[in-house]
Parts: C-alpha cells; structure tokens; sequence
C-alpha cells in the first residue's frame, strides 16, 4: 500500500465509524422505534388511544416547566364518534375517553365542556402534570371501552389557585357553572343568551337589556389574575366582561372603555388603558390582567385572536371596600354589549409564561399540539385495518374473517343458510368473555350483525360449535363473514331462534355430550322428552343421543307448535348405529294403528348390508342404496309431498317414490325420533344428533351444501 493510500485510509476511518454508528443509532435514518408507553387498563379494556404531542415552541418566557397546566384539546374526529354513529367511542357522553401521561397509564384530570357524539367533536381541559418549555411532551388519550365508570373529573383539572371558572358554554342553553371545586355559580340577570363562542358557548349579553351574571364569591383578595375572552357588538360605550366588588364599590375589572381601548379599573380610582390597542366589533380578543398590590405591581395581557400578545405595565390601585360578588356582563350600569367566553379568576399572580402560553393554546389549539392515529390495543391479535371493512363497535378488541369456499355451495346460492363453525382458536381462550357472550358474527360489511346461536362454548381451550345465518352462502365466489370477540362489558349476543327461518318447525342439537337435554331452538319451543332415559354421547356435532332398542329409549315431541300435519316437510339427522341387522326404527308417527316411519333394516337381496327405508302410509317402500350400518356418522334426509317423496344419504340422493300416501299424523301419537312404534325391534339401537324438521322440502343443493358444511366444517371455510 502506497503512503499515499494510508495516509487517506487514516483520515477518513474515523468518519467511517461515525457514520456506521449513526446509522446503527438511526440519528441519520431516524429509524421510527415503536412507542414503549405500556397500555391503560385500570378498571376495564380501552381498545383505542392517539399520542397527544405538544409543541414545546409555544411554552415561552420561561425555562422551567409549568406545572398543573389546564390545556384545551380541541378536535373533530370521526374516529371519536359513538359506536352507533360509526365511531369508536363506547360511550354517547365521551365517558369512557380518558388521558394519561406519557407514561402511557398515569391517568390525568379532565373535563368535557362539549362532546358530538355524531360527529367526534370533543371540546376538553387536560390536567398537563409538567409542559417543558425544552422538550416536546406528550400524553395519551384513550377511548372504546365498556367501563360503566365516567372518566372526567372536572374540578381536578383547575388547581387550587383557581377560585372560579366559567366557561359558559353549549351554545344552546347557557349555564353560569364554575368548574372548580369552589362552586361560585352564577344566576342569570335579565336573561342574558347561549350564542356560539370562541370555545364552544358563550353568553351573549344585550346591553339595552340589562343582562349579566352574578354571584357571591369568597374574596379571592390581592393578588389576583382575571382573564376572558369576548367578541362585541358595539363601540364607544363602556363594556365590562368581568368585575369584583362589594356592595356596589368598585372592586377591579377588566373593561373596554368609551374609547375603545381594553382597560384595568381598580377601585374607581386608577384605570389604566391600552392606548395602543383599538378594539373593533366581530373581533375576539383574549384580555388578562394580573395585580400584586404587595409588590405594588399589575400587568395587563391583551391580543385580537390570530395577532400577537400586548404586554403592558399598569399601575396598581386600591378597591374600595373587600369584593364579596363576582359580575360577569356589567359594573355599576357599565353593560356589556358582545360575547363573553372562558371567563377565570386566580388568587395568584399568573406568570407571564403560564399566560402566553393559555393565549397560544387557546387561540390555536391545532397547532399547540400533535394529533397521532389511531393505535389498537395488541394490534397482533386483530385483523382490523384501516383499508377492509368497517369495525362493528369499537367496544370489541378482535375480529377473524371467516371465508366459506364456494366450491362446496353446488348450482345455486343458499339463501339464509345456517352454517355450522367448528373451531378451537387460542385467541378466543386468551380474549373472549368465559361465557363467550361477547361473541358475534357480522355480514361482509363488518357492521351488519347476523343472528347465530351458540351450541356449545368452552372457554378452557376456545372450542366454539355455533350456527350462524348467513344472508347467502354463494356458489360463484366465497363469502366472507366476520367474527367479533374481546369485549369485556358484552351482554349476550346470540340470538339463537332467529337463526333458523321460519320453515323450520324444530331443531333439536341433542347437545353437550355429558346431560342429554331435547330442547328445540326454534321459535317454536317444541321442546321434546326423553322416554325409557336415553343418554347422552359424543355426537357428529357437539353431542348427541344414545338409544338403546331393549330399553326402548325414544324422545317424544309435542303435539301442536306446528308439528302437526305437514304434508309437505322435511325431516333430517346425523344417524350412527349400533347393529347392522334387523329393523331397527329412527323416526315414526303413527295414525289409526297404522305408522310413518324411518328405518334400518337389511334386505333378501344382501342382508350383509343395511339400507335406510322410507314407509310413507298406504305406499310403496323407498329403499336406499348406501349401506349405513357399518358404526359411522350419517346424515339422512327426507322429503316428502304428495306424490313425490326422496331420501338422501350423506348429501347424495338415494331413492324417490312416486307412488306415494299421505303423512301419518295422528294427534295422539307425536313424531318420535329413536322409534316408538310399539315393537320393540323397531326401536333406534344406535346415536341421533342435530335432529330437524322443515314444513318445506329442502333443495338437493341445500342438502349437499348442508352435508358439505357438517361433515367436515374445516374444509367448508378458512
């Protein structure tokens, strides 16, 4: 190597270093770290929060932080609407948005002046612990939880100093509230009006009318800051916006005189003026003035909104007599003719930082701070993102698509179809209620809630077996549905009778595997009983009823409830037996001795084999062509009518009759499933799950769709 060479080497190494070690520490890049802030949960989930950034440019006139700072957030944000408005907020009065430090779960002091739940406008004071003037500060705000508690707490926003605050506010009804603790409530004089002001409301006052607000007030004494902010409708008389006084004496005010010009009156003796400032009418202007009688020293504050702060020495007078009343409107016939908003007073001496920076922050408030996007709670663990579908409610925390194949929806779309989901998720254990109350199904919309009932939920390894009514179940593409979990203030969202259309007469799940119960989970209540103890087992779904033919153990269904006198039905039933041989009966009723009945039974031509038969009254036998006696899960259907009646095995067609008899129904005798004809060879030996009846023929693509769907839910969607 030349010297040359490693002269250059030696004096450009270092800057290499430098360079690999910016890199690395992404000062050049300024790699993004994903924020360390931990999550808020204190007493409930909250799903959504946005970093709140404040600029530290706008903290002026001082180097030391201010402390207990009441900042005005202010914003219009769709994302802050209620949840049945589209938004995420859980709450219709804003009560579960809450603030925290940077920190992430040092929850702050609030207060909601205004809240539109339609539109996300929220108008608040935040309690700020520490606002540097040399480094940005930041603090959270959280929304979307089902907590019951009401998050603000309006007085402990205004530190002790504060003796009262008006902030007159709605627009619509005008309220003279204080919001500290002390409660110096104003009363209406002459009926002064609600009118839109510079923060939400503001009180318009008609000076002909003689209108203000007043009230008793323990004497906030010397010294003091005032502050408000006001618009007027008229010049070249005296406006008063704030004064204190005693018995009529003049106490101090802040004024805008016959001139023109913004004025601190102090006890009718000394007034002192902004000469240099010329207020003008539909102008807002923020107007503060602090006094400290001890030091002998006052200082007035003075801005049109959008210019910048007059700051102005005044001379410090002496009020007659102790101020025991607060005036807001007038002093001694001195009306105010205008706006009044956001009126304060202190028993402290404000510092010149504090009040530039209230003047920055309320004449701007979007651009006193930062506003991040949304950030979800374990955002892992949701598919939500802002380009699919919308979100339900912001009240629930996950969701999973749920996307049935088209393939195994032969011919035609099904209309109002109740899918089966089979499935054992972890994110379920981990973040659905115990009780899986809080899960729900929506349409591919994301917000169109669909009925579904839940069969069976086990909250110790997430299996969930739920029907769910699709609208349609498409045969040309996939349908996507969506479900919705992770909501802990969830009331229960099944709507189990719903689930099935109103052709249904009966369906009965035969569930849970441990207790046999023979409910039906229509509307119809035809809630059936268990004859002889037949017992429950491990079903083709969930569970399912155990028979045994020596026992003659069957289940008998009411009469009436729309059981009675189909003509024209459907029957269906997952069937797994016990023995391949003899007649062994699934389902009959009986007229005048005489029986409908469903039936096992071999045949001259293979008595190896076991068919399912079909014996309609006063017609020929409908012999199927699948051996179902070999111990497996079945599915059978049945349709009948007059003068045609099918039998379909395991989604397939078996056999048809077209010489057919009518129905057995005999009102004494209810349908049966497990059998019940009289002789007990003719008895179930054998399992029934899922055991159904329509008052219409269901289609051959339902059939199939159906079987499709039951059979093997884990190839039916993803």
């Amino acid at each position: 190597m030349s010297h040359n060479s490693s002269k250059l080497l030696s004096r450009t190494l270092p800057i290499i270093l430098i360079v690999i070690v910016l890199v690395i520490s992404g000062v050049i890049f300024n790699t993004p770290k994903k924020s360390s802030a931990s999550w808020y949960s204190s007493g409930s989930t909250w799903s959504y929060r946005k970093s709140i950034t404040i600029d530290h440019t706008k903290i002026t006139a001082t180097t030391t932080p201010l402390l207990n700072f009441p900042m005005l957030f202010s914003v219009t944000d769709s994302d802050l609407k209620y949840t049945d408005s589209g938004g995420f907020v859980a709450s219709s009065t804003a009560g579960d948005i809450l603030f925290t430090s940077s920190d992430g779960t040092t929850k702050l002091s609030h207060e909601i002046e205004y809240y539109a739940s339609t539109t996300g406008q929220i108008i608040a004071w935040v309690k700020i612990p520490s606002l540097s003037p040399t480094d940005d500060t930041t603090i959270y705000m959280y929304y979307g939880s089902q907590t019951t508690t009401y998050q603000p707490n309006p007085t402990g926003v205004w530190d002790s100093n504060y003796k009262g605050v008006w902030h007159l506010p709605d627009g619509t009804t005008l309220s003279a509230l204080d919001s500290t603790s002390n409660a110096n409530n104003g009363t209406l004089s002459n009926s002064p009006t609600a009118v839109t002001g510079q923060i939400d409301g503001g009180a318009n006052f008609v000076r002909a009318s003689g209108q203000s607000i007043h009230g008793t007030m323990t004497a906030p004494g010397l010294p003091i800051t005032m502050s408000a902010l006001f618009k007027l409708s008229s010049l070249n008389v005296y406006h008063t916006f704030l004064a204190f006084n005693s018995g009529g004496n003049d106490g101090y005010e802040l004024v805008v005189n016959d001139t023109n010009h913004p004025e601190a009156t102090f006890g009718g003796v000394a007034d002192y003026s902004f000469s240099n400032l010329t207020v003008t009418t539909g102008q807002w202007y923020y107007f503060s003035i602090t006094i400290d009688q001890a030091n002998g020293t006052a200082t007035g504050y003075m801005a049109k909104l959008g210019d910048n702060l007059t700051v102005q020495s005044i001379g410090v007078g002496t009020p007659n007599g102790t101020p025991t009343q607060f005036v807001i409107g007038t002093q001694n016939g001195q009306y105010t003719d205008g706006i009044v908003d956001e009126v304060r007073v202190s028993n402290i001496t404000r510092t010149a930082s504090w009040i530039t920076t209230e003047y920055a922050n309320q004449n701007s408030p979007s651009t006193f701070y930062a506003y991040s996007a949304r950030q979800i709670q374990n955002p892992t663990l949701t598919n939500y993102t802002t380009t699919g579908p919308s979100w339900y409610s912001s009240s629930w925390l996950y969701r999973k698509a749920i996307t049935i194949d088209h393939t195994k929806v032969p011919n035609t779309d099904q209309t109002n179809f109740p899918v089966e989901i089979d499935l054992t998720d972890s994110n379920l254990q981990a973040n659905a209620l115990s009780n899986g109350n809080d899960i729900l199904f929506t349409s591919s919309d994301g917000t169109t809630k669909i009925p579904y009932e839940r069969e069976i939920y086990t909250t110790s390894t997430g299996r969930l077996t739920a029907w769910v009514k699709v609208p349609t179940v498409a045969t040309a593409s996939d349908t996507v549905i969506y479900m919705y979990y992770g909501n802990a203030g969830a009331s229960d969202q099944q709507d189990a009778v719903n689930t099935w259309d109103s052709n249904y007469k009966g369906v009965w799940h035969l569930p849970d595997g441990t207790s046999l119960t023979a409910n039906d989970s229509t509307s119809n209540a035809n809630n059936g009983t268990l004859v002889n103890t037949p017992t429950a087992t491990a079903g083709q779904i969930d569970g399912a009823g155990a028979f045994v033919r020596s026992s003659s153990q069957y289940i008998s269904l009411p009469n009436g409830g729309g059981l009675n006198n189909i003509q024209t039905g459907s029957i269906s039933a997952w069937l797994k037996t016990a023995d391949n041989l003899g007649s062994i009966g699934f389902v009959s009723r009986q007229k005048n001795g005489s029986f409908t009945e469903m039936k096992m039974q071999t045949t001259r031509i293979n008595p190896s084999l076991a068919y399912l038969s079909w014996s309609p009254y006063g017609s020929q036998v409908i012999l199927g062509s699948t051996n179902i006696g070999n111990g497996n899960w079945h599915y059978i259907v049945i349709n009948y009518a007059s003068g045609s009646h099918a039998l379909y095995i395991d989604g397939v067609a078996n056999g048809t009759a077209t010489t057919v008899g009518t129905m057995h129904d005999d009102a004494s005798s209810p349908l049966t499933p497990g059998g019940g004809t009289g002789d007990q060879n003719n008895y179930w030996l054998g399992s029934i799950d899922e055991f159904r009846t329509s008052n219409t023929n269901r289609s051959a693509d339902w059939i199939t769709t159906e079987y499709n769907n039951q059979s093997a839910t884990s190839t039916f969607y993803t």
